[in-house]
């Protein structure tokens, strides 16, 4: 079972991959006002799909995120 933080970022990552489409057409603040929007319309059936089958821990992303930054060199 997850609790707390684990929760959020999971189901802001399902927000966030629900509404990719519509996110990537946006400038940043297009984006902003997308993602603030409270007509944001999500489907809760899907959402919820999502977090079964993409449960993730964020200590996993961090250690991806972490490696994938190490491949960047330094100015």
């Amino acid at each position: 079972m997850f609790y707390g933080d684990s929760v959020l970022f999971n189901v802001a990552l399902a927000i966030l991959s629900l509404t990719e489409k519509t996110i990537l057409q946006q400038d940043f603040e297009g984006m902003m006002k997308v993602l603030r929007s409270e007509s944001m319309n999500i489907d809760q059936k899907a959402l919820m799909k999502i977090l079964r089958n993409q449960m993730i821990s964020p200590e996993k992303y961090e250690k991806q995120w972490n490696k994938e930054m190490s491949r960047i060199p330094e100015n």
